[in-house]
């Protein structure tokens, strides 16, 4: 092939793998931009560093054809990348999943959890954006009966609609005293359509390929500090068909099946309001003020008590529940009836969940609260365990190992130790 042949043959290459792909990720645009370069070292170590199925799939055709395969010309390997590209049953990307989940508006799912203490939650949920979630589900807990109940969340408001079906009960739970920048930011968290589109943001790994009720499917896992996803989606289609969510705090297992994405449902499925034939139970009122000394005092003395003196690594509700489990299981397992561990078990029965949501709220909206208990042991008087400034006041509060308390200024602070550990 002469030069010119040869560049007219590069330009060619150049504007279809320009075209290749408009709407491509950054990932994507970097691996067509690396087909381009004349470079065959260059491009090898530009594909060999992509994620994407379909740069995957080009990877191998074009190392086939490689280190020639620039020098040719590109013919051969150029024309399966385009295909892939374009698409093709095997050929769909994270980007395809992406995109499909990123544009739900509601999404429709069948669910099945096993929660830490064994039970089983399955049935059926409709999640959409704006912290609106219905889950209408089986309980099903070792040894008793089964459950029916529809939960009703709309985290906006502020309300949470339990109704138990079989007796036809009703109970409103009402979460107040939140302020309002908590609560924009419990409605972002929380909303769990909003969750699985964050969790889809981060980098996949491929999982490779099975058959799911006699669909071929395609598999990928993504995954942050709380939780693994593993998400398998339709080979053709790159529609999610099934996802399976492992949480470590606290453990649970979740697998959501069925999926289906709806432009509208019926807004009635989200109404909180209790329906006609059921009993309406008092209103339930939780508190979501951010508590203070009293409330982290509380906590943090059955906490360590039931941890052995060991202050906990990070203060998470999750952790605590994790914890106390832990404890009544070891109680349970070696028998133990002595008169020390019978009262902590009275205490741990007797523990007020307010304080401990009063400790959550305190951590969450407090921008100043700092913890750094990992390491330390309950009765330690000179190590400063976590500080935070209450609004309006001028200095810290610093809480020690003891659990007594210190009003310091800024300047004044403990040395952070998670830094120094860094």
């Amino acid at each position: 092939m002469n030069c010119d042949s040869q560049k007219d043959e590069e330009d060619r290459f150049s504007e279809m793998i320009a075209t290749a792909d408009n709407d491509a990720s950054q990932p994507d645009r970097a691996f067509l931009a690396g087909l381009k370069t004349e470079s065959t070292r260059r491009f090898l170590e530009t594909a060999s560093s992509s994620r994407i199925s379909k740069r995957n799939l080009i990877m191998a055709k074009i190392k086939k054809f490689a280190p020639s395969a620039l020098a040719a010309g590109l013919i051969g390997a150029i024309g399966v990348a385009i295909v892939l590209l374009s698409g093709g049953e095997d050929a769909i990307a994270w980007a395809d999943v992406q995109k499909h989940i990123e544009q739900a508006k509601y999404m429709k799912v069948k669910t099945a959890a096993t929660l830490p203490d064994g039970t089983k939650v399955h049935g059926r949920q409709v999640m959409a954006t704006g912290g609106l979630v219905r889950q209408d589900v089986s309980v099903v807990k070792t040894g008793e009966k089964t459950v029916e109940m529809v939960m009703i969340m709309n985290h906006d408001k502020g309300i949470l609609l339990t109704l138990v079906k079989d007796q036809k009960l009703a109970t409103q739970t009402k979460f107040t005293d939140m302020p309002k920048a908590m609560r924009d930011k419990i409605v972002k968290e929380r909303d769990q359509l909003a969750q699985i589109k964050r969790m889809i943001r981060n980098a996949e790994k491929e999982l490779g390929d099975k058959t799911i009720d006699g669909v071929k499917a395609k598999g990928f896992q993504v995954r942050n500090d709380q939780m693994v996803m593993d998400i398998w989606v339709d080979a053709k289609t790159a529609l999610p068909i099934r996802m399976e969510v492992e949480t470590t705090d606290p453990k649970t297992k979740i697998v959501l099946s069925d999926i289906e994405f709806v432009e509208k449902v019926d807004p009635d499925l989200f109404s909180v309001e209790p329906p006609k034939g059921y009993k309406i139970q008092p209103q339930r009122t939780v508190s979501m003020a951010p508590g203070g000394v009293e409330d982290l005092t509380s906590v943090l003395e059955l906490w360590t008590q039931i941890r052995g003196g060991a202050f906990p690594d990070t203060i998470k509700s999750g952790l605590i529940s994790t914890d106390i489990r832990t404890y009544v299981q070891k109680i349970e397992n070696t028998g133990d009836r002595s008169k020390e561990s019978q009262l902590l078990l009275a205490k741990v029965g007797k523990m007020d969940p307010q304080r401990l949501i009063s400790v959550m709220m305190l951590m969450q909206s407090n921008k100043t609260f700092h913890y750094q208990g990992k390491g330390v042991k309950f009765g330690d008087k000179d190590t400063a365990i976590l500080w935070y400034k209450p609004e309006d006041k001028d200095k810290y509060v610093v809480m020690f190992g003891d659990l007594h308390v210190e009003q310091m200024s800024k300047t004044d602070l403990p040395q952070d130790s998670n830094k120094k550990a860094n």
